[in-house]
């Protein structure tokens, strides 16, 4: 008798594993991989589930009606399928394991237990929505948006000043065309390279990004094909390096160069000490917006020939990507946050200097400023932690108990229950909940 109950106790263990590894599979692989802020810095790039959370909400209305294109089906134009193999989440968290981790189409193809065909056609996909929808988004910052967010720094030597640029290599394979080879070749890298120009406000945001050229390209001449001549107004200020020989290009559109004074005898004059100082502090802005960019680890190694087709896409997307650190939206709600106080002043400035451009106004009374932590979302967020508002979490316990269908849609539909989503397997209770309850599930 004994060792029928144990063979029995066997048997139920065994089921219930199998109904668990049923739910653990249902459940999207980015919450099994990204558990911490962390997780979600190293494999997205996003500094926290937080901010990636809004980022998916703000994108997935418009990315839910996707229909995936092989090369095949754009080559014979055929009709796509809107099959889809795996949870919407999980194909963007494929799209930036691939962009922001470097992880390789086969490892992803193990990981999401898929083939190689569909990676690479969910990655296609991916990359061009995403360059659609952040491309469809105003870059370039007028001049009174400038003016508004500039740092004191920038006032006090360059006042003028409207864009600073700087080009960024990326080594790339090596064709076995002479002729591709030469023209890729970059002296400076000693290595066939890909070559685009990025242009930044002086609050730090990236406002111009170019497309990528082949690496022999000089810098001015990539700062005229890159059309960034057309946004410049006369009296703006394009601050450089020494090598951007662009001043009589400027003069044309009747902006100036912007470069340290260079040196008229043996040795520079105070002032001039002081201004290049100055200058040579600033344009480290442009380094670090740079920096941001190939911190997207699909440029470590060489980029592939095949890649060639989607990569001026891809380059955009980290340039852009590299944007929306800092600063989070959701409807009307926006929360500015930031690691040293100075780059905190001026992020609100570029705030509020949008808000103007677009004429929206906010209620002071309603606005925190200075804050460790913050209500956001139905949320107390900051200091790497995100917890539920007291008062909402009392609200819900001192709600009476649901009597009818009505009453406990209510309930699950309370704003107070924002952050039951995070709890595994809550939609199951939910739907049990309402199977329950008198009528029926309708």
């Amino acid at each position: 008798m004994r060792i029928q109950e144990l063979e029995f106790q066997v048997v139920s263990l065994e089921l219930e594993i199998q109904q668990l590894t049923v739910k653990q599979q249902q459940q999207p692989l980015i919450f099994k991989f990204c558990v911490t802020d962390e997780d979600f810095r190293y494999y997205t790039k996003f500094s926290s589930k937080e901010v990636f959370t809004v980022f998916w909400e703000s994108v997935y209305p418009s990315a839910s009606g996707l229909l995936y294109w092989s090369k095949a089906q754009q080559t014979a134009q055929e009709t796509p399928s809107p099959q889809r193999k795996l949870p919407l989440i999980d194909e963007l968290f494929m799209f930036l394991c691939r962009v922001a981790a470097g992880l390789q189409e086969k490892t992803l193809s193990t990981i999401f237990e898929v083939s190689l065909s569909t990676v690479s056609r969910i990655i296609l996909t991916w990359t061009s929505y995403l360059y659609q929808v952040l491309g469809s988004l105003p870059l370039w910052m007028t001049r009174e948006q400038v003016q508004a967010t500039m740092p004191d720094k920038f006032k006090l030597y360059c006042p003028q000043v409207r864009v600073i640029i700087d080009c960024t290599e990326i080594r790339c394979e090596t064709a076995s065309s002479l002729l591709l080879q030469s023209e890729t070749f970059s002296n400076y890298k000693t290595h066939t390279t890909f070559k685009g120009l990025i242009g930044i406000a002086p609050c730090g945001v990236i406002t111009f990004v170019s497309k990528l050229y082949t690496g022999s390209i000089s810098d001015i001449e990539i700062t005229q094909q890159s059309q960034i001549l057309q946004l410049l107004q006369p009296e703006d200020g394009v601050m450089a390096d020494k090598g951007f020989q662009i001043e009589k290009m400027l003069s044309q559109v009747g902006a100036t160069l912007i470069i340290p004074p260079l040196k008229k005898s043996n040795q520079l004059t105070t002032a001039d000490t002081l201004k290049t100082q100055a200058i040579a502090r600033l344009r480290i802005l442009v380094e670090r917006a740079i920096r941001r960019v190939m911190e997207y680890h699909i440029w470590d190694g060489l980029v592939p020939l095949s890649m060639v087709v989607s990569v001026n896409q891809l380059w955009a997307i980290c340039c852009l990507l590299s944007n929306y650190q800092g600063c989070a939206v959701y409807l009307d709600d926006v929360v500015v946050y930031s690691e040293e106080w100075s780059e905190h002043l001026d992020r609100i400035r570029a705030l509020f200097s949008r808000l103007v451009d677009a004429r929206l106004t906010v209620n002071l009374a309603k606005c925190e400023f200075a804050q460790a932590t913050v209500a956001y979302l139905g949320k107390i967020v900051g200091q790497g932690q995100v917890k539920p508002v007291h008062a909402k979490v009392v609200a819900i316990d001192k709600f009476p108990v649901p009597a009818n269908k009505t009453e406990l849609r209510r309930f699950l539909g309370m704003p107070y229950n924002l952050h039951i989503r995070h709890i595994r397997g809550v939609d199951n209770v939910m739907a049990d909940a309402l199977s329950r309850a008198p009528g029926g599930l309708e």
